[in-house]
């Protein structure tokens, strides 16, 4: 019981990181991962929620009191008061969401359920945005040290015994293969189905086989050793 509980927990703040933060301890503990997500997001929008209820409960009196009167009191004194106060309701609701703040929260609900309801219907793990920003700007950082230190060459191109694989691709720089990509390659197509780490120059290693049998081909990439490969990507 209390190492369920400790799962979910952790699982809740684990998943609000970006895949590259989370990989490790994500893949120790898959099983029941996504609903750790779903829970994850639903408390992100509930407790969004609050807060944005208590600043509109604590703030949108001396709102209307600073904003709302001096208008009636200035430009709308012809109108009928119900008219005025729906106007200044409007406006003071307006200047309350605007607010840097209070329109983050806003977003935060949006995210929190948007994150939630992915887990649900896909099991997909989807991180918070501002996190993936500095995801972004790390995975920029490492990609530069990387080039740094690998030059670019042409990739190497090994047949394989047509029984396991038919080609084993050593490259440079990471491809963005995957087993739904089909990779044509010298006018055949092929599936990538695995993958593992090599020495430098090429520490990207990739092996090819025929694809199965009815295997849809959804996304196809042409292949040349020469060509510079498109970087996988990782957030």
């Amino acid at each position: 019981m209390i190492g369920t509980i400790r799962f979910y927990f952790t699982g809740i703040l684990v998943s609000i990181l970006p895949s590259r933060y989370r990989g490790e301890w994500q893949h120790r503990h898959s099983l029941g991962f996504a609903r750790a997500t779903m829970l994850s997001g639903l408390i992100e929008a509930a407790l969004a929620l609050s807060v944005l209820v208590l600043r509109f409960i604590g703030g949108i009196e001396g709102f209307i009191l600073k904003n709302g009167m001096p208008a009636v009191e200035s430009g709308l004194n012809g109108m009928p008061v119900d008219r005025a106060m729906a106007g200044i309701g409007v406006l003071s609701a307006i200047g309350f969401i605007t607010q840097p703040f209070n329109a983050f929260l806003f977003y935060l609900i949006v995210e929190g359920l948007f994150r939630a309801i992915a887990a649900l219907v896909t099991e997909e793990t989807i991180g918070s945005l501002p996190l993936l920003a500095v995801a972004a700007v790390h995975n920029r950082i490492d990609i530069r040290h990387f080039d740094r230190a690998n030059p670019l060459v042409p990739d190497q191109v090994l047949r394989g015994d047509g029984t396991t694989h038919e080609w084993k691709v050593l490259s440079s720089r990471p491809r963005d293969w995957h087993s739904y990509i089909t990779v044509r390659y010298r006018g055949e197509f092929y599936q990538m189905f695995k993958e593992e780490a090599g020495s430098s120059p090429r520490p990207f290693v990739y092996y090819l086989r025929k694809p199965p049998i009815g295997h849809l081909a959804a996304v196809i990439r042409d292949y040349s050793p020469e060509g510079t490969p498109q970087r996988a990507k990782r957030v």
